[in-house]
C-alpha cells in the first residue's frame, strides 16, 4: 500500500466470506492472524478478518478457539498495534520481522532463538533492547553488520501462540544490506525510518561479494 494513504486488508478466515463446513486445516492459525495483524501494522493499514457466521448466526467453533488466543496476545503485546504507527523497514529474517511506533522498533519473534539473538547485514545502530514489557535492558554487540542480542530466556516467553515480542530503539534507522544486490548511489531517503528510495534514481551499482577467509 501507498505511504500516506489508508487502506484495509479485508481477508477471510477460511477461505470463504459466508458459511461452508471447512476442515480445521482450512482454517488460519493464531500465528497466522498475529502475522497479519503484524503487515498491516508495519504498513500503516487495517485488519478486517471475516469470520463467517453460521446460519443460526452463531460463531464458529474454530474461529472462538482461534480468536481467544489472539485475544490473550493482545493483552500483553495489544500497545505495539494499537493507536498511531508508523511505517517500519523491511527486515529479512527466519526469527521474525519488525513493526514500529515512533524510534522503537517492534521485532515480532516467531521463531524463539534461545538465549542469544542475531541479525545479519543490518545497517544502523542499536541504542537499546529489552522484552516488551520489561525494563531491563538486555546486553548486546554489533560488530560491524553483525546484530547479537544476548540474555533472553531460553524459551518463549509467550506462551499463547509462540510469538514474543522485543522492543528495539536504533541510534540510525535500520535497514539490510546484503552482499550481492543493487543498492542507490547518491539517493536521499524521503523518510529515515523507510528503505533508501527516490523518484529520480540516477545510478546504480552493484555490491561485491566479500566472503571470509576460509568460505567457499
Amino acid at each position: 500500500a501507498k505511504a500516506g494513504r489508508s487502506w484495509e486488508a479485508c481477508m477471510t478466515f477460511n477461505g470463504s466470506w459466508g458459511w461452508q463446513k471447512a476442515p480445521p486445516e482450512d482454517w488460519r492459525s493464531v500465528r497466522g492472524v498475529l502475522e497479519m495483524l503484524r503487515t498491516c501494522t508495519a504498513n500503516q493499514g487495517n485488519l478486517l478478518l471475516n469470520i463467517g457466521p453460521l446460519p443460526d448466526g452463531t460463531v464458529p467453533k474454530e474461529a472462538v478457539t482461534r480468536l481467544t488466543a489472539v485475544g490473550k496476545w493482545l493483552d500483553r503485546y495489544g500497545d505495539v498495534i494499537y493507536g498511531k504507527v508508523d511505517r517500519s523497514s523491511s527486515l529479512t529474517s527466519a526469527i521474525g520481522n519488525l513493526s514500529r511506533k515512533g524510534k522503537t522498533q517492534y521485532l515480532w519473534c516467531t521463531r524463539w532463538p534461545g538465549r542469544e539473538l542475531a541479525i545479519g547485514a543490518l545497517t544502523g545502530k542499536l541504542q537499546s533492547a529489552k522484552l516488551h514489557g520489561t525494563t531491563r535492558k538486555l546486553p548486546f554487540s554489533q560488530v560491524k553488520d553483525r546484530l547479537v542480542i544476548r540474555g533472553l530466556p531460553a524459551q518463549s516467553p509467550d506462551k499463547v501462540a509462540g510469538v514474543a515480542v522485543l522492543d528495539l530503539v536504533f541510534k540510525s534507522p535500520p535497514n539490510q544490506v546484503f552482499s550481492c544486490g543493487c543498492v542507490t548511489v547518491g539517493a536521499k531517503p524521503k523518510n529515515l525510518h523507510t528503505r533508501w528510495h527516490s523518484a529520480h534514481v540516477e545510478t546504480w551499482k552493484v555490491s561485491k561479494l566479500v566472503p571470509k577467509k576460509g568460505d567457499v
